[in-house]
């Protein structure tokens, strides 16, 4: 199921059994179980019907029998592991999610690796009414326009170099990336247009030495500049990422 159809359902409190959350991108994987959490459940139902713990923390039996009980004062449980890559039993579940329990939500987040595809946990999720997401990387060439959709459907606007500048500064690291902007949101004035003197200012980013300027170095054979900014970069690892350095070089050319 793609993500907006997701969000959608999860919107309309249309809930399946079982969730697994698996892939490289954290964020997705935040922004969806973050949405079942306030939509499941109400607020005064929480204390008794909502039991949330983190993987290296779980234990399978108290997880079995969270899953397993009867709401108390709602119409379902939400049982949600968080980190689910570092919970042991994780495969423990397989038998559970072949036969989940309709009174309850199971919500698994599996951070930063997918599950591996054949393992009876993803096979019997699928096959018994549950939703497999796959939170994958935004692809390089794609990251600048999710930026640009991201910041439009905030209600702001940015310029294509304040575009390119933080992208190519950050990379696809999406939590951080929406950490960044967050702070610009809050001192800029709704449907401000973002420009790359904003990010340079509020984003750490230096305004001399970047990747940005780099490029534009290279481009106009300025060997003394590029020196100084490869220099700086050596000696300031966390300034720019070198995959992002040469992905950059590489478009240029």
């Amino acid at each position: 199921m793609d993500l907006r159809r997701l969000e959608i359902d999860l919107q309309n409190k249309k809930f399946a059994p079982v969730y697994i959350l698996h892939g490289e991108e954290g964020y997705f994987i935040d922004k969806i179980s973050q949405l079942i959490i306030d939509n499941a459940l109400d607020d005064h139902e929480r204390d008794f019907d909502q039991h949330i713990v983190y993987g290296r923390d779980a234990e399978i039996l108290s997880v079995s029998g969270e899953l397993k009980g009867f709401p108390m004062m709602a119409q379902r449980r939400l049982v949600v592991i968080k980190e689910a890559q570092d919970f042991k039993d994780l495969e423990k579940l397989e038998s559970y999610v072949s036969s989940p329990s309709q009174s309850s939500i199971l919500v698994i987040c599996h951070k930063y690796k997918k599950i591996n595809g054949k393992k009876k946990l993803i096979k019997n999720t699928n096959a018994n009414g549950g939703i497999v997401f796959s939170s994958d990387k935004i692809k390089d060439y794609k990251l600048q326009d999710w930026v640009v959709s991201y910041i439009k459907k905030q209600g702001f606007e940015i310029n294509s170099k304040a575009a390119m500048l933080l992208t190519e500064h950050i990379g696809n690291d999406l939590s951080r990336m929406i950490n960044e902007l967050n702070k610009l949101f809050a001192i800029l004035k709704k449907g401000a247009n973002i420009s790359d003197i904003d990010i340079q200012n509020n984003i750490g980013i230096s305004k001399d030495y970047n990747v940005f300027e780099l490029s534009n170095a290279v481009s106009e054979i300025d060997i003394k500049k590029a020196n100084q900014i490869i220099h700086y970069f050596n000696n300031n690892p966390k300034a720019a990422n070198t995959i992002v350095v040469v992905s950059s070089l590489f478009k240029l050319f």
